[in-house]
């Protein structure tokens, strides 16, 4: 039987409060490396984590951005998304934790941080892309560095001093992307570096076809269309308030931690302009596994992910499982699982008029091919069982072990 490993998971963040694609990867993560007998360890900042003790395997600590002058507000919106913090005292707890393996989920100073320490004892590190690196778009980078415009960064002099001035991909011993594309401008990137497609898993679900022998969509007095996804421009909510005042049959909730405030007061302003208030929902965030989130699956006739940048949507996967009509948008990684007019529907999220379209082609199938879709969905999704993503990711700490040895 082969050794059980001591393993730290480096993140930025990990907050129930505002759950995210991260923070579920990295739960059931490691939950699957418990079941193998191995002994991993969730070691994150104290960003946005609720008062209380964290849970059970999760060490939380201080940390602070190395920006002159810092305000809440600022802070806050690094904490949600985009920031690059120091922390000292989370790496002494890795140093002394001992592992036999460093698995990095950040980026920036954190991800160069590990870097050092894995070469200083000697064990290997694997870092994964969760939220792209080769495929973001500039206005989305620009807008998660808007709250350091005009801030002396004295933490360029701190990153001389400490050598942590480099990129971080160019000395990990592995990369793991969740999209092909990603893959692909990895390795264009980074010339002979180790580049591993390892896609996001899903926890299965019983599968109930609401689509048999029932009344098709189109002839439903009112179609409950769900996104569940951080309320973010990134996410493209605003698509979806548009269609649901062009489809008065139509009723729209959004469930999701609001990571860009603005962009949350936006999609309410137009919301009012459109009249179509009476028909929408927006939920600042549900635990995940809540009953509340289970009921918004429960009642959504349709699921729609809309963004214009997706490095995989996970949540996609969970909505295919829980057997809900799928559409999304052709980016990233959504494209390696969803298959147009197969198991879900794909739009262009840069073409006016694309997601109608796609809308109405799944509103004008009849309930038996929207039940084949289903079933295809369905076997798509035991492809992405959790077991058989970990195994694969187990195999990839066993390749750079043995090219350290």
């Amino acid at each position: 039987m082969p050794k059980p490993l001591k393993i730290a998971h480096v993140v930025r963040r990990y907050s129930s409060a505002e759950w995210g694609g991260t923070e579920t990867v990295v739960c059931h993560t490691v939950a699957e490396q418990r079941k193998l007998g191995h002994e991993p360890r969730i070691f994150c900042t104290a960003a946005l984590q609720p008062p209380g003790e964290p849970p059970e395997g999760v060490s939380c600590f201080p940390y602070f951005y190395p920006y002159f002058p810092m305000s809440a507000a600022d802070r806050l919106k690094l904490d949600k998304k985009g920031g690059s913090p120091y922390a000292p005292a989370l790496f002494k707890a890795v140093r002394d934790f001992h592992p036999d393996v460093i698995h990095i989920h950040a980026g920036g100073r954190l991800a160069c941080a590990s870097v050092k320490l894995a070469k200083r004892l000697g064990v290997p590190c694997v870092m994964s892309l969760h939220g792209g690196a080769a495929a973001v778009p500039a206005s989305e980078m620009e807008e998660m560095l808007r709250p350091l415009r005009r801030k002396f960064p004295y933490g360029a002099i701190l990153d001389r001093m400490f050598g942590m001035r480099f990129d971080p991909l160019a000395r990990v011993d592995a990369i793991i992307c969740i999209s092909h594309e990603e893959e692909r401008l990895l390795k264009e990137k980074h010339p002979g570096r180790t580049v591993r497609y390892l896609p996001n898993g899903v926890e299965l679900k019983r599968q109930e076809c609401r689509f048999t022998d029932v009344e098709p969509l189109r002839e439903r007095p009112s179609i409950n269309i769900l996104c569940v996804s951080r309320i973010d421009y990134q996410k493209n909510q605003l698509a979806l308030v548009d269609l649901l005042a062009a489809r008065p049959a139509c009723r729209l909730t959004l469930v999701g931690p609001l990571t860009a405030q603005w962009y949350a007061e936006k999609i309410k302003a137009r919301v009012q302009e459109l009249g179509v208030g009476d028909r929408f929902t927006l939920i600042p965030g549900l635990p995940p596994g809540s009953a509340e989130l289970e009921a918004a699956f429960a009642a959504a006739d349709v699921f729609v992910l809309p963004s214009v940048h997706e490095p995989f949507g996970i949540v996609a996967l969970e909505a295919m499982a829980r057997g809900i009509p799928l559409i999304a948008s052709n980016v990233g990684g959504l494209p390696d699982f969803v298959k147009d007019g197969k198991n879900g529907m794909l739009f262009d999220p840069s073409a006016s008029g694309s997601l109608a379209e796609a809308f109405d082609r799944l509103v004008a199938l009849p309930p038996e091919r929207i039940a084949h879709i289903l079933e295809d969905a369905r076997a798509t999704v035991e492809s992405y069982a959790w077991p058989n993503v970990i195994a694969r990711l187990m195999d990839i700490y066993d390749e750079v072990r043995v090219g350290r040895c």
